[in-house]
């Protein structure tokens, strides 16, 4: 069921570049079409997604990290229930944030994003420096991609990972 549900957006990014592609009178699909198929299926995707994602990076602080983290969540290499430890988000956070990163320096907001004040975005499992942390809706992870995308956070050397990720063992 979770997978059914995320398919959804390939469907729609699917929908959106072939809509794009008939409007030009074409038959390429380019990085426009995509990218127009990105932003319509950000804005068409359910209120509960984005109210959740805004209640999850939602600071006072304008120097917040929690969209680089989440971001990083998504793009961080999964076993295969979908799951990712701490540890791997030592790769694309660095990325994102043009900069090192410190484990110390997100691993609060992990913790933060299972507790009800940021909707309980993550769930966690396992204990102590074992832990692994998962998307509690299948929705959530590609819209929070598709978001990091939308806004010229992904580099275009992350792009060669979401087409084909790996995954760790279990």
């Amino acid at each position: 069921m979770r997978r059914r549900r995320a398919i959804a957006y390939v469907h729609r990014l699917g929908l959106y570049c072939v809509q794009s592609v008939a409007r030009r009178r074409s038959l390429l699909i380019t990085e426009g079409d995509v990218a127009h198929a990105i932003r319509k299926s950000v804005e068409k995707s359910p209120q509960s997604i984005q109210k959740n994602f805004e209640k999850a990076i939602h600071s006072d602080r304008s120097e917040n990290s929690y969209r680089h983290v989440l971001l990083s969540g998504a793009l961080a290499l999964t076993d295969e229930r979908g799951s990712f430890w701490t540890l791997a988000l030592c790769d694309p956070m660095p990325e994102i944030l043009n900069k090192p990163v410190p484990i110390a320096a997100f691993q609060q907001h992990l913790k933060s994003f299972i507790t009800p004040e940021r909707g309980e975005i993550l769930t966690r499992r396992g204990r102590g420096r074992a832990y692994r942390f998962r998307f509690a809706d299948p929705m959530m992870q590609p819209y929070v991609m598709m978001k990091g995308i939308e806004q010229g956070l992904v580099s275009p050397r992350a792009y060669e990972g979401l087409s084909s990720p790996a995954r760790l063992p279990a």
